[in-house]
Formats: structure tokens, C-alpha cells, sequence
């Protein structure tokens, strides 16, 4: 069997670590090189991350109780808000522990719960649960280490009695649910996948595993980013649309990069790493393209902080690659 390495064009790693940001950095350490956290190396680069320009932007004019902007318009000003701008430090690697993160994830505890509905809402006044929302304000809990919290215990629960996987079923209540419908909506199973990912060891009963293992066969059955019922068009042009953050819009990367995380390995992902790999150019990089504040090139939302540029070669999206490679392959090789 082929080495990783074998499947990028050339090295683009020098690259990825010139300019000593320090973000990327530290995802390299810990996804291509292997370092553990306590490494010396990859406790610096976390450290500069808090100084960094991005995060120093995003974390500025921080409320006192918490929250940036409106407070009820957490989820709801996209993608400015109190939960993307954490989101988006977090995927910027940014340490949980940091005391802002901190305060502002007991802020979305309270702002976010719904005491009759038992889990979060996306706005102060809604009387419904989606489970895309819920599961991206589930990984920030997880993430700040808050699992043992009563909210985070009732969304876990939420999720494991409400979570659907139809796959063209019109004999729903509702055909037409944008989450629930005849088809269960890709926004549905990746934050909440990536959000169980998370679970600490004893977080990992056989109800959540379970539901797990029926989010990856979701994704397997439609081949990572196709439709189901004709592998030959993608479940979403947006799926094939490369980019970084993932947030609302997710990609056939995020797909990989969840299922790998979770040491996925399957034949049904094979035609998603091909695609992947032939979007690489000769110097073995892979372009931004799409913003993750636009819903098309030419309709856009505020942004707080601009990740790379659009149709240019993404330092983000090359590193997750080749994370991505990295891990298939070398499993590919150990089967």
C-alpha cells in the first residue's frame, strides 16, 4: 500500500508553517506531526493563539455578562454573534480554558436553555429545537469541558430521543420539515455528529453510541457528500464548495474531517477522497472556495473576522486535507 505522502503532489507543509501563524501551527503539530498537548512546542503556539490578531478581533468588546452584540441575537446575527465568534476561536484553536470562552459559554447556557422544551433554541423567543444549532452549542460545552452541566445532560437527552435519519421517507408527519423532512437535512447530522464526537469516556453509554454509529452510516450511505438514490450528483452543490470554518454550510471536507476524527474507514468514502484529491493544484495545495459568510459569491454575511481569501490557496483547507489524507491513508496501509 501507497505512504500517505504518496497521494500530495508535492510537500506543501514548509508552506503551511511559513509566516509562524501561530494557529496553523499548532493544528499541524497536533494533526500532521502527532504532538501531544503537553509538548512544549505545541503549549507555545497555543499560547500565541489567544495574541493573535483574529482572536484578539473576535474577543474584543466582550459585554460583561458575557455576550458580544445583542444578547439574544446569539445564533440569530450571523455570523457575528456570541456563539460564532466562539465557534470560530475555537476552530482557530483558541484553549477552552481561556477565561472569555469561559464566560461566554455560561452566558449561552442561560440564554440559549429552554426550560420547557429541555434543550437550546437559536433565539431568545423560539418555541423550537433544531438540531444543527444544538449540536454546534453542544461541541462549544463539551469543548469548555461543561458536560456534566444539567443543560448540556438535557440537549444530550433531546438529541438521543428527537434525532431522525430518513433517507427519502415521504411518510413523515411533515415531508416538507427543513430538519425532519423526507430527508434528513446534512445540517442536522454533522454538528451533532462532531458534538458526540466529543463525549468524555464516560459520557459514551450505548445510547450514544448508537447514535453515532447511525450519523457515520448516514453519511456512508450517501457516499460522504452524494445523494443516496443517484451517486452520481452531489446531496448539495455546497458540499463540493471547499471551506473553512465549516459553520452553516457544510462541505464534503468537514465530512471527512469528522469521520477520520472518529477513525472512520470505509470503501463509501473512497469517491470523497478521490474528489478531494483531485482538487489539489501541482504545488499540493487546496483553494478557499467559498467564503464561510456567504451564502453565494455575490450574497455574503457580516463577518468579524476574514479567514484567507476566496479562490486563493487556503492554508486552513490544505491542512485539513492533508489531515484527512493522512489519516485514511495511513489506516489503509495498517488494515
Amino acid at each position: 500500500m501507497k505512504a500517505w505522502t504518496s497521494y500530495i503532489h508535492n510537500d506543501p507543509i514548509p508552506w503551511l508553517l511559513e509566516g509562524h501563524d501561530p494557529a496553523i501551527t499548532y493544528a499541524a503539530l497536533v494533526h500532521l506531526f502527532e504532538k501531544q498537548e503537553q509538548d512544549p512546542d505545541v503549549l507555545e503556539a497555543r499560547q500565541r493563539i489567544a495574541h493573535s490578531t483574529p482572536i484578539k478581533t473576535l474577543l474584543q468588546h466582550q459585554a460583561q455578562d458575557g455576550y458580544w452584540g445583542e444578547p439574544s441575537q446569539y445564533l440569530n446575527a450571523r455570523f457575528t454573534g456570541t456563539a460564532w465568534r466562539i465557534l470560530l476561536a475555537l476552530e482557530l484553536g483558541l484553549d477552552p480554558k481561556h477565561p472569555q470562552v469561559q464566560h461566554a459559554a455560561q452566558f449561552l447556557l442561560q440564554a440559549a436553555y429552554h426550560k420547557d422544551l429541555h434543550g437550546f433554541v437559536s433565539r431568545h423567543n423560539s418555541s423550537t429545537i433544531a438540531p444543527c444549532y444544538t449540536g454546534d452549542l453542544l461541541w462549544i460545552f463539551l469543548q469548555c469541558g461543561l458536560y456534566e452541566h444539567p443543560y448540556v445532560q438535557e440537549a444530550i437527552q433531546w438529541v438521543l430521543q428527537h434525532m431522525q435519519f430518513h433517507d427519502g421517507v415521504e411518510t413523515v408527519d411533515n415531508p416538507d420539515d427543513g430538519c425532519f423532512g423526507r430527508h434528513t437535512c446534512i445540517r442536522a447530522i454533522l454538528p451533532v455528529l462532531r458534538a458526540f464526537s466529543c463525549l468524555p469516556d464516560h459520557g459514551r453509554t450505548d445510547d450514544t453510541i448508537h447514535l453515532v454509529d447511525q450519523c457515520v452510516e448516514f453519511l456512508l450511505i450517501h457516499h460522504v457528500y452524494k445523494r443516496s438514490h443517484n451517486l452520481s450528483k452531489p446531496m448539495h452543490s455546497k458540499m463540493t464548495q471547499l471551506t473553512f470554518p465549516y459553520f452553516y454550510y457544510p462541505d464534503l471536507l468537514y465530512s471527512l474531517f469528522v469521520l477520520t476524527t472518529l477513525g472512520i474507514h470505509d470503501e463509501r468514502m473512497h469517491d470523497a477522497m478521490t474528489y478531494l484529491l483531485n482538487k489539489q493544484d501541482r504545488d499540493g495545495r487546496w483553494k478557499m472556495q467559498r467564503l464561510y459568510n456567504e451564502r453565494s459569491k455575490h450574497d455574503v454575511f457580516p463577518a468579524v473576522v476574514t479567514i484567507e481569501e476566496r479562490m486563493k490557496p487556503s492554508k486552513w483547507i490544505t491542512l485539513k486535507a492533508l489531515t484527512v489524507i493522512k489519516r485514511f491513508y495511513e489506516q489503509e496501509v495498517d488494515e
